[in-house]
């Protein structure tokens, strides 16, 4: 098909996969960052999870595990911006509880091959009816599945199904699968509780064809070297993004599969990627560790003569009691695909932009005792002038949290007003346009308690994008690159019950600079957001 429109961004993501993290928070996980594909699956003995089981054949016959979580979170964001129309802005504050079950059952025979599922009920649904099930609210009974969106989520959604089968040479993975990579900003599988505020909502999954193995021990194999394991590991595959992309408004007629014939519309995507993984190197301690990779990916669409390509380093380096995280990525080529401007109502297309992204973030810290200090820094590039060639703005992964508010509820905001008719371009709680700089403590005075404090600030890269200022660029020269204001978040988390529960309540406080936001124009100079959230879980 010639028209792809509102997969916009989606040509731009980089997917690939990390070891799949326990779901616990941060203080007690140790999250490598070695890709997915390469490491022990959750629920083999390594990770040490109790609901595993295996029936009377054993390792010899089938074999079976079953993980997962519910949790339940409550939200009051105060202040929150939200534009009038025709113009001007006016504050309220938000209220509300979101829950989640999430199911993660996995089925192997012998040590050979295993099937994996992801199975959501209850996907990120609000608490109440919110879909008018009753006629009536006051005598309102059974609640809806309403997600925070306004979009109604299935009661059963399975969002990963795949194949794992352990060759003599390597690990070949088939099927709809979670993504992840380095430090999640490109492709975060969205597993777990990893992060210092606020909880993962989003993941990201293909449908991959993948082999990955380690081609040191192989051509030690084939020239009769001794056996050794080597820490280099390659990762291959091929990956089907769009089939038949269908237009909004579109039927496809019933009981002809001619939308299938025809490879020009399709969208696929070639991965290759490496990884250095080395632990217990015992330069200044046992625990000094190193895990490092790069990939390349080559995406395209011949109807739109769409050619991406992305290119991702991350590293993590732990010596003594000093830890290093970063992921730098780079993103260019060129499409037609992109709905920034009108539609050609011959061809479909939209008009060409030629794509330059770039985005980091860091992470240089220190862990003893029960104390932990890090600093953490970051960017993503912004577009100037959304309406020329050059394709540069475009939010990181949504579920790499920085604070409570600033990325995760103003900007968020903000992102869906300006681009209400395009949602590729919504940061959806991702870094957005900006540089930040954070600052985090972490303490653990008694066995499941942490207390956590962190202060952040941002300066936008660029102020003429319509979510900060929205000024006419040609006519006034706006200048710098504006502090974004600062925030303060603070969290209590106790986790009990054999680490089985996990409590957290969280509280933040943004400043927002009135100069970046024009909030004097709108009368909100000086006004504060603030939030206070709460998350109850249960993981099995």
């Amino acid at each position: 098909m010639n028209r792809i429109a509102p997969m916009v961004l989606w040509l731009l993501a980089a997917p690939a996969a990390r070891a799949e993290r326990p779901p616990v928070d941060p203080a007690w996980t140790v999250d490598d960052g070695t890709p997915r594909e390469v490491e022990p699956p959750s629920g083999d003995a390594e990770d040490g999870d109790d609901a595993a089981g295996t029936d009377a054949a054993g390792e010899d016959g089938f074999h079976y595990a079953f993980h997962g979580y519910y949790r339940a979170r409550a939200h009051v964001v105060g202040n929150v911006m939200y534009p009038l129309e025709p113009e001007g802005e006016r504050t309220q504050t938000l209220r509300y509880m979101t829950q989640r079950l999430r199911l993660q059952p996995e089925v192997g025979y012998g040590e050979w091959v295993k099937l994996y599922a992801t199975i959501d009920l209850l996907d990120n649904v609000l608490w109440g009816d919110n879909a008018g099930l009753s006629t009536t609210p006051l005598f309102a009974g059974d609640p809806s599945l309403t997600r925070p969106s306004g979009e109604e989520a299935p009661w059963v959604f399975v969002r990963h199904a795949w194949i794992e089968s352990n060759l003599p040479v390597g690990v070949l993975r088939v099927g709809r699968q979670p993504s992840d990579w380095g430090l999640g900003l490109l492709s975060d599988d969205g597993f777990g509780f990893d992060d210092d505020f606020g909880d993962n909502n989003y993941g990201a999954t293909c449908d991959r064809l993948l082999f990955a193995t380690k081609p040191i021990s192989i051509v030690r194999a084939i020239a009769g070297l001794s056996s050794e394991d080597t820490p280099l590991i390659l990762v291959v595959a091929w990956e089907k993004l769009v089939e038949d992309f269908l237009d909004e408004g579109r039927i496809r007629p019933p009981y002809d599969s001619g939308w299938l014939a025809g490879d020009d519309d399709d969208v696929d995507e070639w991965f290759l990627g490496l990884v250095w993984k080395q632990e217990g190197l015992d330069w200044l301690a046992e625990t000094d560790s190193v895990v490092a990779g790069f990939h390349f990916v080559y995406r395209e669409q011949p109807t739109t003569t769409s050619e991406i390509f992305i290119y991702d380093a991350f590293a993590k380096l732990r010596l003594w009691d000093l830890f290093f995280e970063g992921e730098l990525y780079a993103i260019d080529g060129s499409t037609y695909a992109i709905p920034l401007g009108p539609e050609d109502p011959v061809t479909g297309l939209y008009p060409y932009k030629e794509a330059d992204l770039l985005g980091w973030i860091a992470r240089l810290g220190w862990s003893r005792w029960m104390f932990t200090a890090k600093a953490e820094a970051g960017y993503a590039s912004g577009d100037a002038d959304p309406a020329d060639v050059n394709f540069t703005g475009r939010a990181a992964g949504p579920d790499v949290n920085v604070g409570l508010i600033l990325y995760k509820e103003l900007l968020a905001e903000r992102t869906r007003n300006a681009w209400a008719e395009n949602e590729g371009l919504w940061s959806k709680g991702g870094i957005y346009n900006s540089w930040f700089l954070s600052f985090i403590g972490i303490v653990e005075p008694l066995p499941g308690l942490q207390l956590t404090l962190g202060i952040l600030t941002g300066w936008a890269d660029e102020v003429c994008d319509p979510v900060f200022q929205g000024l006419e660029c040609e006519f006034q020269d706006p200048g710098g690159h504006p502090n974004l204001g600062v925030e303060l978040d603070a969290s209590v988390r106790y986790r009990f019950f054999d680490d089985h529960v996990l409590a957290v309540l969280e509280a933040g406080w943004l400043r927002p600079d009135a100069g970046a936001f024009n909030l004097d124009a709108a009368g909100l100079g000086g006004t504060d957001l603030w939030t206070l959230q709460s998350r109850i879980a249960f993981v099995f």
